[in-house]
């Protein structure tokens, strides 16, 4: 019985609902909500190459996890690739397969649409804490509004948007719980603005 489990789990795999389901997958698991009439055409562009990216990897490559997390390519148009500032798809296709240099992009997390959804690092950190690596919210401390009103009033000078989550953390007890837990895995993602675009330097005291 398990030969015919077997073939019957590869037939499926091979079936083009396969790829789609997988995309649907993803964008929910990534929460990318491409219903938006608002949209700008960049945005709208991000989100199908998400879609293709998915498809890609499921269709012509491995189909693995690690492959979508690690890959340091993408499925672009004209206008992403200006975006991400490399070479646009050769030939005539609208669409096509782009390398990114060494180091600057690292698979779905790093594409301009889960960036630009999740547009700062606390809520790239929550988020990847809660859905991707799936465990709970931690509940707030007692006091916990007073307690914040209270870190608010403090006047920590001249520092960086980093230097000032440091603080948050060594400093707020009703902040350290939960950004103790959450603001290290958003500070992988320092590397990118609230648009997705790549950058060195964040603030007047960090370069990244």
């Amino acid at each position: 019985e398990s030969e015919v489990y077997e073939a019957q789990v590869e037939r499926m795999l091979y079936d083009e609902r396969a790829a789609r389901a997988a995309v649907s997958f993803y964008k929910q698991l990534l929460h990318i909500d491409d219903s938006s009439s608002e949209s700008r055409p960049i945005d709208r562009a991000s989100w199908e190459e998400l879609e293709r990216f998915v498809e890609y990897v499921f269709n012509e490559q491995d189909g693995k996890l690690s492959t979508l997390m690690t890959a340091n390519y993408s499925i672009v148009d004209r206008q992403l690739a200006e975006f991400y500032g490399v070479e646009a798809p050769e030939g005539q296709e609208e669409w096509g397969r782009v390398e990114f240099p060494q180091g600057e992009r690292s698979g779905m997390l790093t594409l301009k649409a889960w960036l630009t959804k999740h547009f700062e690092e606390v809520r790239r950190g929550d988020h990847l804490r809660q859905h991707v690596l799936c465990l709970p919210p931690m509940p707030s401390p007692d006091g916990f509004a007073e307690q914040i009103e209270e870190f608010k009033k403090k006047d920590f000078g001249d520092i960086s948007p980093r230097e000032y989550a440091l603080k948050r953390m060594e400093e707020g007890p009703a902040c350290a719980g939960c950004h103790q837990q959450i603001d290290p895995l958003g500070w992988a993602f320092f590397h990118y603005d609230q648009q997705g675009s790549r950058r060195e330097y964040y603030g007047p005291h960090d370069d990244i």
